[in-house]
Parts: structure tokens; sequence; C-alpha cells
């Protein structure tokens, strides 16, 4: 729950199953009530393959009381013993300097299922297109070239210094660009977004904790480029055709740095594995 519009809207998907992650803060035999009836709707739609991304212990669990024929996934990595027995097909783990785009893919092409076609896509609507022009015209855009400037994370330790991003918009806007500030609705976002707005000598378009998701990719088309953190917006952003410029600090980039689509598709590029 709260990720699942990511995948609406998708031609590919069907359906989107949500997990309400709420139960987890039930009590035991509300939480077990919640968990059965998960399971009980998963075994209805009477699937062919379950595919774990995630190695945790689960997913390994729900695909196996799915009743799905083949379960895929990589070679566990800890949990629950005899975990590997819930699968039907386990695929040796990619080299560790592999980009997360193609670990996900190594699942299923152990076992023969690959794509030529290795571009991230995000589906929006008109509706969230024109949320983003309303939003902009209420926050005070008055029009131009524009950059989409992310400098949150919901895991703080990501963010660059309050000064050094202030000292960024300032120089954008000086050369004739207008800085368009997004961030999630969290309080300590919120709070550190004020905090860069105070240090700057310019004022920028403020939308932080205002856009959703899909909002958010729509933001990122109409830009110029994005410059943010490691973050969920980034790689909106880059699904979504903007140029990127990410900020990484303890997080890799080699493995989640910003897919570029653009490139994928002027080089061909079939997904090679790194070490």
């Amino acid at each position: 729950s709260g990720t699942e519009e990511m995948l609406e809207g998708n031609p590919l998907v069907k359906e989107v199953i949500r997990y309400d992650r709420s139960v987890k803060g039930l009590p035991a035999a509300r939480r077990v009530a919640a968990e059965a009836r998960l399971v009980k709707r998963l075994r209805s739609e009477k699937f062919d393959m379950t595919v774990d991304l995630t190695g945790g212990d689960r997913p390994a669990l729900l695909g196996f009381l799915s009743g799905a024929r083949y379960r895929l996934g990589y070679r566990p990595r800890g949990g629950f013993k005899g975990k590997k027995l819930l699968y039907t097909h386990i695929a040796d783990r990619p080299a560790v300097r592999t980009h997360t785009v193609l670990t996900d893919l190594g699942v299923v092409r152990a076992f023969g299922i690959d794509t030529g076609d290795l571009t991230v896509d995000i589906f929006t609507t008109k509706e969230n297109g024109s949320f983003v022009d309303r939003a902009l015209k209420e926050a005070g855009y008055k029009g131009g070239p524009f950059v989409h400037a992310h400098p949150t994370s919901r895991w703080l330790f990501k963010c660059w210094t309050d000064s050094g991003m202030a000292s960024v918009f300032d120089r954008l806007q000086n050369e004739g660009y207008t800085v368009v500030i997004t961030s999630g609705p969290d309080e300590r976002e919120l709070k550190k977004v004020a905090s860069i707005i105070s240090l700057m000598k310019t004022r920028p378009v403020d939308l932080s904790g205002r856009l959703k998701l899909k909002h958010l990719a729509s933001l990122s088309s109409k830009a110029v480029f994005f410059f943010g953190v490691d973050s969920a917006p980034m790689h909106i952003a880059a699904a979504s055709g903007a140029r990127v410029v990410g900020i990484f600090g303890p997080s890799g980039a080699f493995d989640w740095g910003p897919w570029d689509n653009r490139e994928v598709k002027r080089s061909g590029y079939r997904g090679k594995e790194t070490s």
C-alpha cells in the first residue's frame, strides 16, 4: 500500500493486488485473519507463476501459498531454514556491481524469459498533467524553462547540506531557470525544504508536499532536467524521460543510479553485468 499507483495505468498489468501494510500493527488474531484473506485471494486467481524480486521471507511464503506451479527467485541469502524449498526455480545471483534493473530482470532471464526492450516506463494521465499545471500556476510559476528539484528523501541521511542545495538553486535561477522544488509530505522533509529556501537569495517555486507520485512524473517530463538526491522521485524522473542529475552519498550509484532510457534505446544496450 502506498506504492500501487506506480503500476496503475500500465497496459501490461491486468490488476494490482495491494497488501495493506497497516495489518502489521494489528493484534495477532486480526493480523493472521488479514494475512489469510490475502492468501485466499491469491489462490483464487490460480496464477501460473510467481517471481520474487526481493528475496525476503514474505514473498517466498506468498509465492508458495499462492499455489502457482512455477515459483522463481534468487538463491536465498538468510531467512528461515528450508526457504529454498518454496521455489521451483532458483537463479544464481548476479555480480555484486549490477544495476537493480538488471538484477530484477536476471530472475527470469535465468530461465529463458527475456526482452530486448530494457526501457523503464511510467504511465501518467492528462489529469495528472492538468493538476501539475494548476499547482505550478497557484505557486507563482510565470512560465519559461524550469528545473525540477527534489532535495529530500524519506531517508534524510541521503540528503546534501541545506547550504549546498541553496547555492545550486540560486545559481540555476541566476542562469535563467526557475527552480521548482518538491518533497514528500513528511514533516521532516517539509522542514528541510523550508530551511533550504530560507538560505536562498532568490525565490523558487515551492510545491513541497503537494504532489503525488504520478504528479512528480508529469512535472519531471515538463522540466529541462531533474536535480536531486537518490530517491524514488529521481527514478520517476528518469522513467518519465527527463535528464537527471542525481546526488549520491551513502548509497551506491552502480546499482541504484538513474536508469537512462535514452541511452538504452540509442545503443541497443542488452544489460551486461559488471564486477
